[in-house]
């Protein structure tokens, strides 16, 4: 099936035909560049949430750890707090970095913002996206 077969229909800029490999042709819309702005803020709200929990959580973990070594004479504080500070740089690299691949390559094919502004990522071809193509 061609994209003259399909009805006759207003075509705009935004608006593709897709055929899938089965030979279905598929019209889409792609999303505005205010809708793309929009899942965009959101997720970067959402990890802004999530680095903040992280941090709060592993400061009261430090303080727990000083809270132990004052009472057992400081032996090994210097290195928990090491441990807990090189914890929060990693945690802060990953959700930074691999928000947007962990989620797109998921299941939903879209992250959290994506999903909340009716998104979703596609390939050329309609299938799901390669850790290449994120």
């Amino acid at each position: 099936m061609s994209a003259q077969a399909l009805p006759r229909q207003r075509m705009d800029d935004r608006t593709r035909i897709m055929v899938t490999p089965e030979g279905i042709a598929v019209p889409l819309v792609l999303a505005s560049r205010a809708a793309r702005l929009g899942a965009l803020v959101i997720d970067l709200v959402l990890i802004g949430i999530v680095m903040l929990v992280t941090t709060i959580a592993l400061a009261f973990a430090a303080g727990g750890v000083a809270n132990l070594a004052g009472r057992s004479g400081g032996s090994g504080m210097g290195n928990a707090l090491e441990f807990l500070f090189i914890l929060w740089i990693a945690a802060m690299f990953l959700f930074r970095n691999a928000w947007f691949l962990y989620f797109e390559l998921g299941p939903r094919g879209a992250t959290p913002g994506k999903r909340l502004t009716g998104m979703r990522i596609a390939a050329r071809d309609g299938g799901r996206l390669s850790a290449e193509m994120v």
